[in-house]
């Protein structure tokens, strides 16, 4: 608790002034966090009359700090794109919510945050550079301004000069050109769904350079993968789910193990 000439010599003075530091530190730490989580839950249901409920997320809390890189960790099955789709207004919670906030500012989730889900499916007939200069002017982008963010992106995920209609993309490329629509806007928070899925070696650790270029660029990372050698490369922090539970969320500095080993003993396997 904050003491000195600030605080003042009464004691009432004391304890207004004091509860006041509490509080903006309280706010100044609300606004440092780029995601929040708060008592989620997400139910859904093997028929039509709503029996056999299935809880993917129960009372899920997490907070994600601005700047962090942040990988969000779990099992299949474990509520994971089931969260990333709460957060993004995708799909409605049966209680708790979600919130994004960046520079300070809560936003709607096209602005300033690129959004990039597991197995994303583009329209086959259209060429990587029609699509992304549709998808700048889409979020706001100017004509003029969507064919140079269209260009810098293909240069930047690896596909300048690939040309022909999307269908004849392998499975990285299409991961590749996921990742450069997710930045069309910008983003200033960058949230991921398995964006290491579908490369190989070489793909991955392409992506991974990119993704630390943007870290240490400013950019607020939010991702999940199951590759967790991956991850201790990138990540700056951690979250884990299992069974629709947060178990914690944690520095990856800080862990003491190698990260296949501290997460399968959260999880207790």
């Amino acid at each position: 608790m904050p003491t000195g000439p600030g605080c003042g010599p009464a004691i009432g003075d004391q304890q207004t002034i004091c509860l006041v530091h509490r509080i903006s530190y309280a706010v100044y730490r609300k606004n440092m966090s780029a995601i929040v989580f708060q008592d989620v839950t997400k139910r859904y249901y093997r028929d039509f009359w709503h029996r056999k409920p299935v809880t993917a997320l129960s009372d899920f809390s997490m907070t994600v700090e601005a700047g962090s890189c942040f990988a969000f960790l779990g099992l299949n099955g474990a509520g994971k794109s089931t969260a990333l789709r709460v957060l993004m207004g995708l799909t409605a919670p049966d209680a708790g919510g979600a919130a994004i906030t960046v520079d300070g500012s809560r936003t709607h989730p096209l602005s300033r945050v690129g959004f990039l889900s597991e197995g994303t499916r583009f329209y086959p007939h259209v060429s990587a550079l029609a699509l992304l200069k549709t998808a700048a002017r889409l979020s706001g982008v100017g004509a003029a301004d969507a064919d140079r963010r269209a260009l810098e992106l293909l240069a930047f995920v690896g596909l300048e000069g690939i040309g022909g209609p999307v269908k004849n993309f392998s499975k990285g490329m299409r991961q590749r050109l996921g990742l450069a629509q997710a930045l069309v806007n910008d983003p200033r928070l960058l949230i991921l769904d398995e964006p290491f899925s579908g490369l190989d070696i070489a793909g991955r650790r392409e992506m991974l350079e990119r993704l630390q270029l943007l870290h240490d660029q400013g950019t607020t990372i939010f991702f999940s993968s199951h590759l967790l050698s991956d991850i201790q490369q990138l990540a700056t922090h951690c979250g884990i789910i299992h069974q629709g539970r947060t178990c914690g969320t944690y520095r990856v500095a800080a862990l003491g193990l190698p990260l296949e080993e501290f997460f399968l003993q959260t999880i207790g396997q």
